[in-house]
């Protein structure tokens, strides 16, 4: 406002000094003169004008910048947990750290044993328990949690399918294995001091030589890159797709073999629940006595 009252003082200062007596206006006519004034009237104005509009979309374009900015720190605060929870996220109906648990793993960790596979696979409820992810941090989250979570069957599994792809393959296998051999000749060979350096760099250049030819001739490289690409894919999509809300599986009466529940009373136990029921509990007995001398 201040600065719009000085540019307003300076305007009327520069009409009046124009309009005032000075060699300009005592060499022009009157109507010249006042057509001139106006002339520069209207273009102060236009410029006025101009710079207010320029203004206006200025203020407009901040305020536009600080509502989406609220807008969003709001739907921040509406998926994050509160302020209570250190800051997680809710996916999948279940608060989830930002920070990576698989960056911070353990020898322990690496040592998991494997948890019951029902409660891996959740073959109980497949309907609850997997579904395509919305977006990139949510697959994130889903990954990072399942596998430190199952490290130890996603372990498991990655060995099953590097063995069912490899089994046909011994020539990979061997391969792997004397090349892994010839590693650990080379390191054993860079300790030792007793050889001289000279015929140090001969053997370790014969032994490099020597694990090119057997991985070109086996072709160990390519079969265990296919092999690590299947098994990276496979438990990649199964880490993704399992949700964190997945069910636990519910205890039944029973060996659960396939879907179907197996009996586990006895024949006795069967005959005396029978027998309790009057005159259709001695008809079932007889035909169960029946059935069980038949199968004598």
């Amino acid at each position: 406002e201040e600065e719009e009252e000085e540019e307003e003082e300076t305007h009327t200062n520069k009409i009046m000094s124009f309009t005032d007596r000075n060699p300009l206006s005592l060499s022009m006519p009157q109507h010249n003169l006042k057509q001139l004034t106006k002339q520069l009237e209207r273009d102060w104005n236009d410029e006025e004008e101009k710079r207010r509009s320029e203004k206006n979309e200025k203020s407009t374009r901040h305020a536009e910048e600080r509502g989406s900015r609220n807008s969003n720190n709001n739907f921040n605060t509406n998926i994050r947990g509160g302020g209570g929870n250190g800051g997680a996220l809710r996916i999948d109906n279940v608060l989830v750290e930002d920070r990576p648990k698989l960056a911070y793993l353990t020898i322990e960790d690496l040592k998991k044993k494997a948890k019951p596979w029902r409660e891996f696979f959740s073959t109980d409820y497949l309907r609850k328990s997997y579904s395509v992810p919305r977006t990139k941090r949510e697959a994130y989250a889903r990954f990072d949690r399942n596998v430190y979570e199952y490290l130890g069957n996603y372990r498991r599994c990655s060995w099953i399918i590097a063995l069912a792809l490899l089994y046909k393959k011994p020539k990979a296998i061997a391969g792997g294995v004397i090349i892994l051999k010839l590693y650990d000749v080379l390191q054993v060979l860079g300790q030792t001091v007793a050889i001289q350096d000279s015929h140090k760099t001969v053997i370790q250049f014969f032994l490099q030589v020597l694990i090119w030819v057997v991985s070109i001739v086996t072709r160990v490289f390519a079969s265990l890159s296919m092999a690590v690409a299947v098994v990276f894919t496979i438990l990649g999509l199964h880490a993704i797709l399992r949700r964190l809300d997945a069910p636990k599986p519910t205890k039944r009466n029973g060996k659960r073999i396939s879907g179907v529940v197996w009996e586990t009373k006895s024949p006795r136990e069967m005959n005396n629940a029978n027998n309790r029921g009057g005159i259709g509990g001695i008809i079932g007995s007889l035909i169960n006595r029946n059935k069980t001398q038949r199968r004598t």
